[in-house]
């Protein structure tokens, strides 16, 4: 026979068996009921709280979609304006240019020929004006004293 100490191991087995439930009485089944049904209807509460919020949330998320899509739109509108306004300025402005080319640009020149015309003339007579000056001068100084004899001479000055 074997001894204590060489007694062979016990075998598990690798099923886990629950022992078995007794029966649970009337009160126990009907509080375990209660349990169960108070947890569903907070389930229910927190399920209808979430599809409140998640409707709240869409609501907002579409209106601000809309308020985008009126701003783009507006927006939109205001750059093809400034476009148009735009196109109508570079028009007017290569209007204004030809005028000036065809018109005014003669004209310019016309009177910038005149000006320097005047520049001459004004030379002209600045220097017969000078010329005429320093001749006066010229007689005043080497014939001043037969001048001023003359003149003497004329009005019977002794």
């Amino acid at each position: 026979m074997m001894a204590d100490s060489e007694k062979p191991p016990a075998v598990r087995s690798r099923s886990r068996r629950r022992p078995a439930r007794q029966a649970l009485p009337k009160d126990d089944i009907s509080r375990s009921l209660g349990r169960i049904e108070a947890g569903l209807q907070y389930l229910a509460e927190e399920m209808r709280d979430e599809k409140e919020a998640a409707a709240t949330s869409r609501a907002a998320v579409h209106r601000r979609l809309d308020e985008q899509a009126a701003l783009i739109s507006r927006l939109t509108t205001d750059v093809a304006i400034a476009v148009n306004v735009s196109a109508q300025a570079r028009e007017h402005a290569k209007g204004i240019e030809a005028r000036l080319d065809d018109d005014v640009a003669p004209t310019i020149e016309e009177w910038r020929k005149i000006k320097n015309m005047g520049l001459g003339m004004a030379a002209l007579i600045g220097l017969g004006g000078a010329t005429i000056t320093s001749a006066v001068w010229v007689a005043i100084t080497y014939f001043g004293d037969a001048i001023a004899a003359s003149l003497r001479n004329m009005l019977r000055i002794p």
